[in-house]
C-alpha cells in the first residue's frame, strides 16, 4: 500500500470524526500548524522518519509537539496511532 493511499485514509477518518463532531475547521487547523512546524524542522524530520528511533520515543516527542500547540485530543491520538504506524 502507498503512503498516498494510508495518507488518504487517514485525512478521511479525520474529515468523517471533524464533520461529525462539527470541528472540522478546528481539526484542519491543527493539521496546519503541525504541518508547517513538520515542514520547517529538520530535526523534527528526522526524528519522525528514521526507522532506528522506536516508537515511545517518536511518540513521545509528537505528544509534546500536539501539547505546544495546544492540539486537541483527536489530533493527539491521531498523531499517537501515526507514531505506532
Amino acid at each position: 500500500m502507498s503512503l498516498e493511499s494510508v495518507a488518504e485514509r487517514y485525512a478521511q477518518a479525520l474529515f468523517e470524526i471533524g464533520s461529525e463532531q462539527g470541528n472540522l475547521s478546528a481539526l484542519a487547523d491543527e493539521i496546519r500548524r503541525i504541518g508547517a512546524v513538520y515542514a520547517e524542522s529538520h530535526e523534527l524530520r528526522s526524528v519522525i522518519e528514521n526507522p532506528l528511533v522506536e516508537e515511545g520515543p517518536r511518540a513521545a516527542v509528537l505528544a509534546e509537539l500536539a501539547t505546544r500547540l495546544g492540539a486537541s485530543p483527536i489530533t493527539k491520538n491521531t498523531l499517537s496511532m501515526l507514531a505506532k504506524r
